[in-house]
């Protein structure tokens, strides 16, 4: 079944329909939650027809869509769609999937990459997406899809990037992932603590798409991936990483940089303050791990401290 036409049942969802059209998939029943996700899709009706007047006349959004989105699925989940869904009490993981080059079989050119929400309710995962609309060419609406439905554009090629977020609102897990010559897919970048993080100018793999890892104090952590080719090699792979802090706490005119090259993996989690500390003095703990297979710890006290 076509795209266009598998998407159907799954299109224009509100808090009128949503009970009739999965209420008898859901595995419990919840009426506070189900409130709850009724409240939630009023505001992404809204923010979905506030979203259509905005880009309507960008010259810059690609894939447009007469009437509805073109390709801003990123701006969507982590401007809009994220904040909605965890303050009326839901955690949500973003996905961030780079789909097969080959799509012709849907019958027109696709966005190459696709970012979305999944949330829980009922004890059955629910994708939650506001710009299908390139896929579909018309204005979908606001998609709520069974993620079992298995439709392409969530199942295929591969995941880039994944991060959980809880109903506070924080940042509790990511992941970023590429794939390589051979098909593999490698981690790169994973943590469990950040004050902020974008994906927008990562998929572009080029030295311009490093993006802005965030913690308190005002540190930062720019990184990105890079594929390119010399001499019509084989693709050389490269994970850029650079560390801007604060020279001074409070001050953000003065910073340093460190950078490190030849980069593998990272890995980024929270150390609690030690025994006999202030319980504020928690630490990031930055771990890489460089192509050679040697490794560089990093522990960024909250107070901006490195050692």
């Amino acid at each position: 079944m076509e795209l266009t036409q598998a998407m159907i049942p799954y299109e224009a969802v509100n808090s009128t329909n949503f009970e009739k059209k999965f209420g008898k998939l859901l595995k419990t029943r919840n009426n506070l939650e189900i409130g709850r996700f009724l409240v939630a899709l009023n505001e992404l009706e809204q923010t979905k027809s506030h979203l259509v007047a905005k880009f309507s006349n960008n010259p810059l959004i690609s894939y447009k869509v007469k009437g509805g989105l073109g390709a801003v699925c990123i701006t969507c989940v982590e401007e809009y769609v994220t904040e909605i869904l965890t303050k009326n009490g839901f955690d949500t993981q973003i996905m961030a999937r780079e789909l097969p080059y080959d799509l012709s079989e849907l019958g027109h050119c696709l966005p190459g990459i696709h970012t979305y929400n999944i949330i829980i309710i009922g004890a059955v995962d629910f994708v939650v997406d506001l710009d299908m609309d390139p896929f579909v060419k018309r204005n979908a609406g606001v998609v709520v899809t069974p993620l079992q439905a298995d439709i392409p554009v969530y199942s295929n090629g591969f995941l880039y990037h994944c991060r959980t977020i809880d109903k506070a609102g924080r940042i509790t897990s990511y992941k970023f992932f590429f794939e390589d010559e051979i098909g593999q897919i490698h981690t790169c970048l994973e943590g469990d603590t950040a004050e902020y993080l974008t994906i927008a100018p990562y998929h572009n793999a080029s030295d311009q798409g490093l993006c802005p890892l965030c913690f308190v104090g005002g540190a930062t952590v720019y990184f990105g991936f890079e594929k390119f080719y010399i001499g019509g090699s084989e693709p050389y792979f490269r994970i850029p990483f650079t560390l801007v802090c604060p020279m001074f706490p409070g001050e953000k005119n003065l910073t340093y940089q460190l950078a490190i090259s030849d980069v593998d993996y990272i890995r980024v989690h929270r150390q609690e303050a030690v025994i006999g500390e202030h319980p504020e003095l928690s630490r990031v703990v930055i771990a890489i791990t460089l192509t050679s297979g040697c490794r560089i710890q990093m522990l960024l006290a909250s107070d901006l401290r490195l050692s």
